[in-house]
């Protein structure tokens, strides 16, 4: 027989055999484990985060994605800040109300790198700072006696540890139909908190002079301001060890009113900062995650954005669209709305009409005179269902895995939106001594999706700019002084310095495309 007649023959039997099964199981559990549509890299439920992903093609990266997703998830072992618990089990993972963070949950917030004065951040396993509390309700002290507790922050101030505030990628706030704000978080995995320790990127003059003279006056530093790429073996840079390389993290919560939402939601116990200081405690539920990783075959990053299913339309209720929304309630003229505007309406919309959506507030941030007020969301792109970008498929077999391995798990209610990389990725970086780094902005080539005719974006985060895709923005990046890149990261521009004019230039927001005022992304 010949290997041709050889290999026929085992196809046939395995198809016999999978046939067999079928019809052997129930209908519901033949039912139950849709196809991947990715070739390489399927999905587990481990605590495995890729390095790198196998081949670069659509599909895969969904997977990847996805991968990313479960393993930053997974529950973090006790007194260990990035590491998942051995102990853990896929038949526990995304238990209701779980008390353990997850794996990303313990990571390093920008506001714990970024200090004022550019000083060293603390080690990598310490704790993060408790917040300073003006006035506090009853139950804040005890709360914040338990390690590694969330503090939400209604306002950023450089230095405190804060959630980063409640201000979106645009500069405008968020807010559900419950009336309550969307509160943002940033943190980076040990790759790349490690990266800046060792090159004293924490501090802006250290970055503003590498980046400009390929000179890093920290010894045995590299020479322009790049982050580390994640590898497989045998695919990294000098022959090195495979490592995961930089991720940043970028979360959106909501407060969960009403506790029988917290069986389909991540949730956290946190403390909840307004802007006049007062401390109060609040369940909050996961509704938003990006999750940015550099790796040696997407140097321009891969963009991975999650959502909560319950966020908004087809999902009903939704938590940012009512349905009934009528132009009503006027802004006042001393909140931007003159001519007449309603809430949630565009200008020169008459009372009694339907909402618009995305909509985005006339002022930043809040306040007495001018109210947050419950904003209505949709969607601007429907998430991809077709084979070249096949998100749907993908999310149903993720959804179904999950459900297989712990029915309650509360990741069943999360989706993939859409991964963004890089059909023809190029590193502007060359990391050679005495040589300048790259002038922002970056190289955006071959982004998939196409930037313009599918851009990826979140609800919860880029909900007033959907039109265009993260890339689009993070290639404007810079170190605090302007001009030079930092690798895609704002958050890099955030280093602090004991000059008081980089301190001072280190609070704003770098140069930017045309339109868009600040970025928190």
């Amino acid at each position: 027989m010949n290997s041709r007649a050889l290999t026929s023959g085992v196809r046939c039997a395995v198809l016999a055999l999978l046939a067999f099964a079928a019809i052997a199981l129930p209908n519901s559990a033949a039912r139950a484990q849709p196809q991947w549509p990715c070739m390489f890299g399927q999905p587990a439920v481990n605590a495995t985060i890729p390095n790198d992903a196998l081949v670069s093609d659509q599909p895969t990266l969904n997977c990847f994605a996805w991968q990313e997703f479960i393993g930053l998830n997974w529950p973090a072992a006790a007194g260990q800040r990035g590491v998942p618990d051995p102990a853990a089990s896929p038949a526990d993972f995304g238990n209701p109300q779980a008390t353990a963070a997850t794996v990303w949950e313990t990571y390093k917030a920008n506001t714990e790198v970024f200090l004022a004065g550019g000083v060293k951040p603390n080690p990598w396993n310490d704790p993060p700072p408790a917040p300073n509390c003006i006035t506090s309700a009853p139950g804040v002290r005890e709360l914040l006696a338990k390690p590694g507790v969330r503090v939400l922050s209604a306002l950023s101030a450089f230095g405190d540890f804060v959630l980063d505030e409640t201000q979106q990628a645009s500069g405008q706030w968020l807010a559900d139909q419950a009336g309550n704000l969307i509160y943002y978080e940033i943190k980076m995995n040990k790759d790349e908190f490690d990266s800046i320790v060792a090159n004293g990127f924490y501090n802006a003059t250290v970055q503003n002079q590498t980046a400009a003279t390929g000179v890093n006056p920290t010894a045995g530093g590299q020479y322009q301001v790049k982050l580390p790429s994640g590898c497989n073996a045998g695919s990294c840079p000098n022959g090195g060890p495979a490592r995961t390389g930089a991720i940043e993290i970028k979360s959106a919560w909501r407060i969960l009113t009403d506790p029988s939402q917290n069986s389909r939601y991540l949730t956290t116990q946190a403390v909840v900062i307004n802007q006049a200081g007062a401390c109060s405690p609040a369940t909050m539920g996961l509704v938003g995650l990006h999750i940015i990783h550099n790796t040696v075959s997407q140097p321009q990053f891969i963009w991975a954005t999650f959502e909560h299913v319950d966020n908004v339309p087809p999902a009903s209720p939704s938590t940012f669209d009512n349905p009934g929304c009528l132009c009503q309630a006027v802004i006042p003229a001393a909140c931007g709305g003159s001519p007449t505007t309603f809430q949630n309406c565009t200008t020169g919309q008459a009372q009694g009409q339907a909402c618009s959506a995305n909509v985005p507030p006339k002022t930043y941030p809040p306040s007495a005179i001018c109210p947050v007020f419950p904003v209505q969301v949709a969607r601007n792109r429907s998430i991809s269902n077709n084979s070249t970008d096949p998100v749907v498929a993908t999310n149903t077999a993720a959804q179904a895995m999950l459900i297989a391995s712990n029915p309650q798990s509360v990741f069943q209610y999360y989706e993939l939106i859409d991964v963004l990389w890089s059909t023809s990725p190029q590193d502007n970086y060359g990391n050679q001594p005495s040589q300048p780094g790259p002038v922002a902005p970056l190289s955006m080539s071959g982004a998939t999706p196409d930037a313009s005719a599918f851009p990826v974006a979140n609800t919860t985060m880029e909900t007033y700019v959907q039109g265009r895709t993260c890339l689009a923005c993070h290639v404007y990046a810079t170190v605090p002084a302007g001009k030079y890149a930092s690798d895609f990261s704002f958050i890099m521009g955030d280093a602090g310095s004991s000059t008081a004019t980089l301190a001072a230039a280190s609070r704003v927001r770098r140069h930017l495309p045309p339109g868009l005022v600040t970025f928190r992304h």
